[in-house]
């Protein structure tokens, strides 16, 4: 849907802050609510006057005046399609919150490995336990095609099962609120 679990805000901006983009890419922009916290963020605590904030949005009747106003760029295309024709660390952080749940695991699986490569930083947020979703919101695009469990996501992001975590991986499951965040930065004390 164009909007996400409002218990994950927090973590997920606690990364970004964390992190300290200059250029952001927001994956399923929907509603545009990171696009516009984080624009606040770089704007007010950062001090970047212009933030660079991109958007990829498949869903056209999503986009509206409010998006237009957020991101500088908003691609209307397949994520993984769109992350192919994008050069390598172009961003420093792209940002995935309930996406992966709409690929099959294979296309997800891509999908990490393609966001690693474009970004230096990648935030991804995706429900613990997946419901049974069909088009919504007039949107086929919504239908729910795989659930991801943590080790899932750390396997795709190239992390050996049974190996140590490591310290630029951020993992925050939320069983309560039905979400899990993984995100994977560069060393943030550089």
């Amino acid at each position: 849907m164009p909007s996400s679990n409002f218990a994950a805000i927090s973590p997920i901006m606690s990364a970004v802050m964390q992190i300290k983009p200059k250029s952001v890419l927001d994956i399923g922009c929907g509603n545009g609510k990171y696009g516009f916290l984080i624009q606040e963020y770089m704007r007010y605590w950062m001090g970047i006057e212009e933030p660079h904030i991109d958007a990829i949005e498949i869903f056209d009747p999503y986009l509206g005046i409010a998006q237009s106003m957020i991101y500088k760029k908003i691609i209307q295309h397949d994520a993984l399609e769109a992350l192919w024709q994008m050069g390598d660390k172009k961003y420093d952080l792209i940002l995935a919150v309930d996406i992966l749940e709409h690929y099959e695991l294979t296309e997800g699986a891509l999908l990490l490995d393609e966001m690693k490569r474009a970004g230096k930083n990648i935030i991804v947020c995706t429900p613990i336990r997946v419901s049974n979703q069909g088009a919504a919101f007039g949107n086929e695009y919504e239908t729910h095609r795989s659930e991801w469990t943590t080790s899932d996501i750390l396997c795709a992001l190239g992390v050996k099962t049974g190996e140590p975590v490591q310290n630029n991986i951020f993992i925050h499951p939320n069983e309560a609120e039905n979400f899990q965040i993984v995100a994977m930065t560069e060393d943030v004390n550089k």
